[in-house]
């Protein structure tokens, strides 16, 4: 069953991004041929290549709903397209995909390189390792190996899914890792690069999103951290549903990075140029859209002001709420999102604020006075919700809301 092979070439497989395999520098890919069954077969065969697969097995892998007349057929037939698929490679196809009494292995005796088998490994060599220059060193080259998903054509295969799933947290957990070693350096720079480079593989990671941010404030790019804050925080809300809501260590660093130490100005117009709105003119007409942890500050300020004045102020959540889970798509909520953002803007005064509290809510500050203030901010709330239902005439989402009034030592 174990065919030697005199000076065999190592065998080299890529699974991490894609698959191909490559000996003495030819190499085939699964994008050279749209038979996906035959390559699923090879990958099977060298993921499990330390031992022998049974022909029941394999029928259950390769055709887990189908009924074949005849399994053993339908195997042999697919194992001779998958060995017409190993035909370029300087080694005969029969020595590297083995066959015989009813079993089948890839070639045990034949060296076989696997760039995730290598990515396993060096993992395992971060989390023991314990000189610091040493593990950010294994951190780097198993993050430089990881090209993308374990088998990404792939991936809603039963036997792919826990190993797609296991790599991918370990790139993670390797990732993270390698970012705490940068920020006790304090290499802003080079975490910088790394933070970019996890994103482009695991663009929805917070971990990573929060480390970038971070980094680019205390590398003196205050602004350029504000911006990929605000994006982060559009991305996540745009896709509402896909992912897990944002942690409030991720959304009070925005206070984080809007504080920090300034050079001394030489002029006050400087300080009032600064202070000038940065928002978008759609958020400038009316009332003031911000962060919540701005909003949380904005609430005490505004209750100790009007209090004095005699007045009280109301805590308002309004609430989408989907209708039909089925029908629905984020790209429709994030639409009647974006047409109640626009109606609390336009009918609110300047000077009241709001904020967006998840991806289904938005939260706002209700300044009224003391007499009949109930009735007031109702009032308030009813214009808000007429004008969101002129520009968003659906039936496919109900509008809620809650008022509660605010104490005054907030």
């Amino acid at each position: 069953m174990k065919p030697e092979i005199q000076n065999p070439v190592p065998v080299q497989v890529r699974m991490l991004g894609g698959f191909s395999i490559t000996i003495d520098g030819t190499s085939i890919s699964e994008n050279d041929s749209p038979s996906k069954k035959a390559w699923l077969l090879l990958q099977y065969l060298i993921v499990f290549q330390k031992r022998e697969v049974s022909t029941s097995e394999l029928v259950d892998i390769l055709w887990p709903d189908t009924e074949l007349s005849s399994p053993s057929g339908s195997l042999k037939s697919l194992v001779f397209r998958a060995r017409r698929l190993l035909a370029p490679l300087p080694l005969p196809a029969s020595e590297l995909l083995i066959q015989r009494n009813g079993v089948y292995c890839w070639n045990p005796s034949l060296p076989t390189e696997v760039d995730s088998r290598r990515f396993d490994y060096l993992c395992s060599q971060v989390f023991i390792e314990k000189e610091p220059k040493k593990k950010l060193a294994l951190c780097l080259e198993a993050i430089h190996l990881y090209h993308g998903e374990f088998l990404p054509n792939s991936c809603e295969e039963s036997w792919v899914i826990p190993i797609n799933t296991y790599y991918a947290s370990l790139f993670l957990k390797v990732a993270h890792l390698c970012m705490e070693l940068y920020m006790q350096q304090e290499n802003y720079s080079r975490q910088i690069i790394l933070c970019r480079q996890v994103l482009a593989l695991a663009p929805y990671d917070e971990t990573t999103h929060y480390n970038l941010i971070y980094s680019l404030y205390l590398s003196g790019n205050q602004i350029a951290a504000v911006n990929h804050y605000q994006a982060v925080i559009n991305s996540f809300y745009s896709h509402p549903g896909d992912f897990p809501p944002l942690s409030d260590t991720f959304t009070s660093l925005y206070k984080i990075i809007c504080s920090g130490n300034h050079a001394q100005a030489s002029d006050i117009d400087e300080i009032v140029s600064q202070l000038s709105e940065s928002t978008p003119p759609r958020y400038q007409r009316g009332a003031y859209f911000c962060e919540y942890a701005v909003f949380k500050d904005l609430c005490r300020v505004t209750i100790r002001s009007i209090s004095r004045a005699g007045g009280c102020a109301y805590l308002c959540l309004f609430s989408l709420t989907v209708l039909d889970q089925k029908s629905i798509r984020s790209q429709t909520l994030s639409k009647a999102m974006d047409s109640l953002c626009q109606a609390i803007t336009t009918t609110l005064r300047k000077g009241d604020v709001f904020c967006r509290y998840s991806s289904e809510q938005y939260l706002l500050l209700l300044p009224v006075d003391e007499d009949n203030s109930q009735e007031r901010a109702k009032q308030a709330v009813r214009r808000i919700m007429k004008r969101y239902r002129d520009l968003y005439p659906r039936n496919d989402l109900l509008l809620e809301y809650s008022l509660k009034k605010l104490d005054d030592d907030l």
